[in-house]
């Protein structure tokens, strides 16, 4: 039934579907014949969002309304604001300015914000990782510094000495603004900035979110992941799931997932995610091939403090979601075959030695780094898993009448 199924609809396209299937299904929920609703609208779908009381600053030795700045100090908590220089800073009549980017931080609580700036840059960057991060390497407790050469922050177009509105997601108790020297410009400056917290209720039905890469996204003519399965209505969200947002993109790592971008004019990344959650949400994590060497250990802080904890301080359930196998060739193993080294294989631990079955379900990426980094996420805060590659064979049988 397999096999024939499989050449009908696909293979590669046959194992997206069940994988999807295996998604949906974790809800506790039997797939139907509903239609799906996707939502890729960024805007949070049903459910309310509410806003709080704007707290504003304004800078520059005239400055007068809300926190008036007008010194050029570095962040505290004590103040709970501050700039960060890269060289130096000028505190002028309405503003204040650097001869190179610079960075205003305010201390504020967990949530998704809109933030409101005047500016002379027309671009500004939120929430900058640190320059590195210090992770345990192995479990001798070795430790490597993984630096975050490529984090730029999420990327926001603002008017140049206008007003202009965005949301940030704050995950660190934190807000970090980066004013961007325009090029050709000598100077970059801040007039004001301001930001209004926004409360989420839960929706209706809650959402299911999806933050990864190619396993979560991808959409070629010769490759389609389980998101696109369900956008594709490969598969029918069931009734109790009031629609799905895809957040991941093919390619990314843990790095460029965090900075997030559009691709074919559809936003991605953590934040967007994190913009999107609502209490009781669901959102599944799903990344890590493209880390390669150490930094696929150093994925785990990222992840850690930036995605699993914004989606619980949001009221939202993250979930790992294990790396998919590579396609039809690895699905099974064709041979009885024995193996040299501890091995999972159709929901079973083989020792070496011993010989697993033909026909045994088979991904070889299970076992190796990626996974491992998953799971020890999923250790760390008690997760729930989607493990795909743990499914016996009469598990992946029966998916495939979803």
């Amino acid at each position: 039934m397999k096999k024939t199924r499989a050449k009908a609809f696909g293979a590669k396209l046959a194992l997206c579907a069940l994988l999807a299937a295996s998604v949906i299904a974790w809800s506790g929920c039997s797939n139907g014949d509903d239609d799906d609703e996707e939502d890729k609208s960024g805007t949070g779908g049903t459910g309310a969002i509410t806003k709080g009381t704007e707290v504003s600053y304004t800078f520059g030795s005239s400055a007068s309304s809300g926190t008036a700045v007008k010194e050029a100090k570095a962040y505290s908590d004590d103040t709970g604001y501050g700039f960060i220089f890269e060289s130096s800073g000028t505190v002028n009549g309405n503003n204040v300015s650097s001869d190179k980017s610079f960075q205003f931080l305010a201390k504020v609580e967990n949530k998704n914000y809109e933030v409101t700036v005047v500016t002379s840059a027309t671009e500004v960057l939120s929430e900058v990782l640190p320059e590195s991060f210090t992770y345990i390497v192995d479990t001798t407790g070795k430790t490597g510094t993984y630096k975050c050469a490529d984090s730029t922050g999420i990327s926001r177009t603002v008017t140049a000495n206008k007003a202009s509105t965005f949301q940030v997601a704050v995950c660190d108790g934190i807000m970090n603004l980066q004013f961007v020297l325009p090029n050709g410009a000598s100077t970059v400056s801040v007039t004001s900035v301001s930001y209004t917290p926004l409360t989420y209720e839960a929706r209706p039905k809650p959402y299911l979110i999806a933050i990864g890469d190619s396993t979560a996204y991808n959409n070629s003519s010769t490759q389609c992941s389980w998101g696109p399965a369900i956008s594709n209505k490969y598969v029918s969200l069931p009734s109790k799931i009031g629609g799905f947002i895809n957040c991941a993109m093919g390619g990314a790592t843990a790095i460029s997932i965090y900075n997030g971008g559009v691709h074919n004019n559809v936003k991605f990344g953590i934040t967007e995610a994190l913009l999107n959650v609502h209490p009781g949400d669901y959102v599944t994590i799903n990344i890590g091939i493209n880390n390669s060497g150490d930094s696929r250990s150093a994925q785990i802080p990222v992840f850690e403090n930036y995605c699993v904890e914004g989606v619980k301080q949001r009221g939202g359930i993250p979930v790992i979601a294990t790396i998919t196998p590579r396609g039809e060739s690895d699905l099974v193993y064709t041979t009885d075959t024995v193996v040299t080294k501890k091995t999972s294989a159709g929901g079973k631990t083989y020792n070496a030695g011993e010989t697993i079955p033909a026909g045994t379900w088979h991904n070889s990426r299970h076992d190796n780094t990626y996974n491992k980094n998953l799971l020890t996420i999923a250790a760390n805060y008690n997760l729930n898993i989607i493990d795909p590659p743990e499914f016996d064979e009469e598990e992946w049988e029966d998916g495939e009448d979803a």
